[in-house]
């Protein structure tokens, strides 16, 4: 739980579920993760939920994975990504 000290994440509603992000965002708080934003993605398109990492010390274990059904997960290692080490997008895949 510790390595998820300090890592910010931001949760984006990508398929138009109400409340789906905040759900999301509570199981990352329990996983220690700093949660800096819940928000809607920029559209409800998403078909499979897409979790994007912009720092190397992201280390994603099988507890955090258990969270989501289906995703993709996007590499883009960089600085900041407006302040956060990772972009969690929640898909359809997520409507039960």
């Amino acid at each position: 739980m510790v390595q998820n000290r300090g890592i910010k994440v931001k949760v984006l509603n990508g398929n138009g579920n109400s409340g789906i992000a905040y759900k999301i965002a509570n199981e990352l708080k329990l996983q220690v993760f700093e949660v800096i934003n819940i928000d809607n993605a920029d559209s409800f398109d998403y078909l499979k939920t897409k979790i994007i990492i912009y720092s190397e010390k992201v280390n994603l274990n099988n507890q955090f994975k258990q969270l989501f059904k289906d995703f993709e997960i996007i590499k883009k290692y960089q600085t900041q990504q407006e302040g956060s080490d990772l972009i969690i997008i929640l898909g359809r895949d997520m409507v039960d």
